[in-house]
């Protein structure tokens, strides 16, 4: 019944794309585990290498409440470590690429990405996975295509501006990983598409994990993920800007 109430939701709204001035919003929430995930080996300009997971990752948002709600998540981050304790982050909606430092275990804390790559991440996901909330809900990927996801998210995050897209060359690159070649694919294919970019979030930490998703549209979907009480506040600001 309640997998039936979200699809009624996302058919009634049309998934509609509202633009929405950032807030500061904190989020109560922790990381649960890996949805479809692979390992990954990557490295960057100077030789070191990274050895780890790449996919989606579950978190479980309102963790310090009575109705905490599950949300898939990427992580943008490489070897930052994720927080299994309920732990407040800052909610930058619209995705505010200013706010969210490069930490990528090779350079400790590095500049913010800036906001062209994270114009970038939206359109890498809705030419991916879609451009609305309801292209998420039906998003299954197999564990080949959520590492492929991450492992394009990282190279749009961590190349350096001007290179080419390229996990062959460059800073960041892959190892020989059986989904590297559809990672690819997938930032190749930025050339060629023109449709909206996906409304993302992002959900940022100084001292964990930093996360991108995308949440149901219009706003008011977002007391369902997010909480009344947070929802209140978001379009008090909404209404006041």
């Amino acid at each position: 019944m309640k997998a039936r109430v979200i699809w009624t939701l996302c058919v009634a709204t049309a998934c509609l794309l509202v633009a929405s001035p950032a807030t500061a919003t904190q989020v109560p929430l922790r990381w649960v585990g890996m949805g479809p995930y692979m390992g990954t080996d990557i490295f960057n300009g100077a030789g070191k290498t990274y050895t780890n997971v790449a996919g989606i990752m579950n978190i479980l948002v309102k963790c310090d409440g009575v109705n905490p709600s599950p949300l898939r998540v990427f992580c943008v981050e490489i070897a930052e470590r994720v927080s299994a304790d309920c732990t407040l982050y800052n909610l930058l909606d619209p995705l505010d690429g200013t706010q969210i430092p490069i930490h990528d275990g090779w350079l400790e804390f590095g500049p913010p990405m800036g906001q062209p790559k994270a114009d970038l991440l939206c359109k890498l996901w809705a030419s991916v996975i879609g451009p609305t909330y309801c292209d998420f809900v039906r998003y299954a990927p197999t564990d080949a295509q959520a590492a492929a996801m991450s492992l394009a998210i990282w190279e749009v995050i961590f190349e350096t501006t001007g290179n080419p897209l390229n996990l062959s060359a460059g800073w960041f690159q892959a190892g020989n990983l059986t989904y590297k070649a559809l990672a690819q694919s997938y930032l190749d294919g930025l050339a060629n598409y023109n449709g909206p970019s996906a409304a993302l979030i992002g959900l940022q930490n100084d001292d964990h994990q930093d996360y991108i998703t995308i949440v149901p549209e219009p706003v008011t979907l977002l007391g369902g993920v997010l909480g009344l009480g947070l929802l209140g506040g978001y379009l008090r600001r909404r209404r006041t800007a």
